[in-house]
């Protein structure tokens, strides 16, 4: 589905992106909440997966707005529908 919507698009080498990294999970956690809400995103949900005692953290996070990937193109999330409004590829729903 990806490969539907690239053509055209810049690209970025992520070597020139600047670093947001504050040195902790928590600080990093922080900036990247606080680009959601500047998004307009400020509804996230979180959860640990990881059974106690695990080595590492498994954590699934949900941001109210931001869709999944999936192949069914019945499914569209309201930002892919959005820009295929204003890109004269759909109807609006209103």
């Amino acid at each position: 589905m990806y490969r539907m919507f690239d053509g055209g698009r810049p690209t970025a080498d992520f070597d020139v992106v600047e670093s947001a990294s504050t040195g902790t999970t928590d600080g990093d956690l922080d900036v990247v909440l606080a680009g959601l809400e500047r998004a307009g995103l400020p509804l996230v949900f979180a959860t640990e997966l990881a059974p106690e005692g695990f080595p590492f953290s498994v954590t699934k996070a949900i941001v109210s707005g931001l869709e999944v990937y999936h192949n069914d193109p019945a499914r569209l999330g309201t930002r892919l529908h959005r820009e295929m409004v204003q890109a004269g590829l759909a109807k609006s729903l209103s």
